[in-house]
């Protein structure tokens, strides 16, 4: 049954055990985050990010293979290899890193006008009028 009698006599004053001293808990990845900045790790920026995409596009199959060997890399650009050699990733990998460098293609959509100018008329109310 809630109520005040389910937290009576259960508070700080009689617990003082249950006091956080420190506070609110910090969020385990800026814990995270904050340890490896120390050690001179960083996120890849997004400029880094989309240049090694556009290195990608240039590698040969071999130039793949030779990089995924090279334990220095960051996992995030092996994964990345690894999953262009998937058929199935593949093309959805492609068409993400295509939309991203160039753009989406321009898509034109008539789903009311069959073609022909919408003709719109603007009314206005004379009383909220500036």
């Amino acid at each position: 049954m809630a109520g005040y009698d389910n937290i009576k006599g259960q508070g700080f004053h009689t617990n003082p055990e249950r006091i956080n001293k420190k506070g609110r808990p910090r969020k385990t990845y800026k814990k995270i985050n904050r340890e490896y900045k120390k050690l001179g790790l960083r996120a890849p920026s997004k400029e880094d990010y989309f240049d090694f995409l556009g290195v990608l596009l240039s590698m040969t199959e071999e130039d793949m293979r030779n990089i995924m060997k090279d334990k220095d890399l960051p996992q995030w650009q092996r994964w990345l290899i690894k999953d262009l050699g998937d058929a199935g990733q593949r093309r959805l990998i492609m068409q993400e890193i295509l939309d991203r460098l160039f753009g989406k293609a321009n898509q034109a959509l008539d789903v009311t006008s069959d073609g022909e100018k919408i003709k719109v008329n603007i009314i206005v109310d004379e009383d909220t009028k500036p």
